[in-house]
């Protein structure tokens, strides 16, 4: 369906909300993703920044001004489930990460109707709490669902952020007790380790999303996490990506505490 055909049947408007505050990101990963937007999303949007300084955003991205912390640390994202966003970002929400080079179309990704889509980047592994031991682990096994991008109604989960505020050590107590507060990066067992407090928004959306089994992006519809499962060769885009996400920014900014080449494709993309 087309933009024209979209609005005449009256399809809210797509906002997409990404973050950024602090140093670690330039304000070009904002104006970059608004390019790369332009160029592989073929809905009508909106482009929001919740930021702590809009200084330097391209014409056309709409800044919010970010609200305090007050002890949440990254999990202050979570308001993005707030049952007034609606009044900020309309009914209609696309969240993500700016450490992202978009590759291809997505619109098919996220021109659909469910209210709550979710990225969930499966690990190879599973960690087995009672054996606490790794075990292989399926594209569609086990793994939390990722913040980092996650199509969504204004509202769909209008606890989670009343219950989060009103007791953080409750809801993360109950997120550590499900198994989702631990953070799997390769094979070896000396990477599997427990997230800090008030630094894992993923596992507490997990513990809300989980009963609820939404459908998920995974590899195979081309969300890629850089340096994982299919992309273990970074220097070769797979085939079928139409978006990538990195731990960290990307590489020629920081990457961890490596220094990485800029692949030709990331050359070409992030633009």
């Amino acid at each position: 369906m087309d933009k024209v055909s979209r609005l005449s049947v009256g399809i809210p408007m797509l906002s997409v909300v990404t973050w950024r505050w602090g140093s670690v990101y330039g304000v070009e990963f904002i104006n970059k993703m608004r390019s790369m937007l332009s160029r592989h999303l073929r809905l009508p949007h909106l482009l929001y920044c919740i930021t702590d300084d809009p200084t330097g955003l391209d014409e056309g991205i709409i800044p919010i001004p970010i609200w305090p912390a007050n002890g949440l640390g990254r999990c202050r994202r979570l308001r993005i489930f707030d049952e007034k966003v609606g009044n900020i970002f309309g009914e209609r929400i696309l969240q993500l990460d700016i450490d992202c080079v978009i590759v291809g179309d997505i619109t098919p990704l996220v021109d659909r109707a469910e209210p709550l889509v979710m990225w969930r980047s499966v690990p190879a592994v599973r960690y087995i709490k009672n054996l606490q031991k790794l075990e292989p682990n399926a594209e569609d096994g086990i793994g939390p669902y990722n913040t980092s991008m996650l199509l969504m109604n204004a509202g769909v989960f209008p606890e989670l952020w009343s219950d989060y505020t009103k007791d953080p050590d409750k809801v993360e107590t109950a997120a550590k007790k499900a198994g989702l507060w631990i953070s799997l990066y390769s094979s070896s067992a000396t990477n599997v380790h427990p997230l800090p407090d008030r630094d894992d928004d993923q596992a507490v959306i997990s513990l809300y999303a989980k009963p609820l089994n939404p459908p998920v992006w995974l590899e195979k519809d081309g969300v890629y996490k850089w340096g994982r499962r299919g992309f273990a060769d970074r220097t070769k885009l797979p085939e079928n990506a139409r978006i990538v996400f990195f731990n960290g920014s990307l590489p020629g900014n920081r990457l961890g505490n490596k220094a990485c080449e800029v692949p030709d494709w990331i050359k070409e993309h992030w633009r």
